[in-house]
């Protein structure tokens, strides 16, 4: 009877520590909302910094690769490089930027010591905004709106867009005729995969 009274013990106190942690885990998350500030990921903190810089370096150039460590404090040091094949080694074209923000992309500039939120200049876009986007741009490079557009996600913080409508022909039958492709990171930058030039999709 006393085993199974600690037993009973035991498993209550255990669950209370649960319960504690996860209300705590939701608290935060709960903070953040009511804060109105979105928590981003290391991928998109390194996208948004290297619009960030674009916007405010003396260059005015949009690195290549961004390299993004997680600190022991939880916050994010990044550096940006102009030169992707050596990103992060001695082969690398160093920007000379460092950036240590939080995961809500606020922080300071690790070479002049100033304030820096990353939010100011960039928007990381989902999927569908990205797709919006790219067949926005086209238009007013092309005077036609591609009435189609679907997204690859590639895994590495980029997404392939194909701009394409769909036709068709005399017999019925219905084929697409693609009219563009782009390759953009979450920020809308990125490159024309037909001409190989750069291109920013934003606004």
């Amino acid at each position: 009877m006393k085993s199974k009274r600690l037993f009973i013990i035991a498993a209550a106190f255990l669950l209370g520590i649960l319960s504690i942690g996860g209300a705590g885990m939701s608290a935060q998350a709960a903070k953040a909302e009511e804060s109105g500030q979105r928590v981003y990921t290391d991928t998109e903190l390194g996208c948004m910094a290297k619009y960030y810089y674009m916007r405010t370096g003396a260059g005015k150039v949009y690195p290549v690769a961004a390299v993004v460590e997680e600190q022991k404090d939880g916050t994010w040091q990044i550096s940006l490089w102009e030169n992707g094949t050596g990103a992060g080694t001695d082969s690398g074209t160093d920007c000379d930027a460092r950036y240590n923000v939080d995961e809500f992309g606020k922080g300071t500039d690790a070479g002049s010591g100033s304030k820096i939120d990353l939010t100011v200049y960039s928007k990381v876009y989902t999927a569908e905004e990205l797709c919006k986007l790219a067949q926005n741009y086209y238009y007013e490079s092309n005077d036609f709106y591609p009435p189609d557009a679907d997204a690859k996600d590639n895994g590495d913080g980029t997404f392939t867009i194909r701009l394409y409508e769909s036709i068709r022909d005399a017999g019925g039958t219905t084929h697409t005729a693609t009219c563009g492709w782009y390759t953009v990171d979450v920020c809308g930058m990125g490159k024309d995969d037909l001409t190989g030039a750069r291109v920013d999709i934003n606004p």
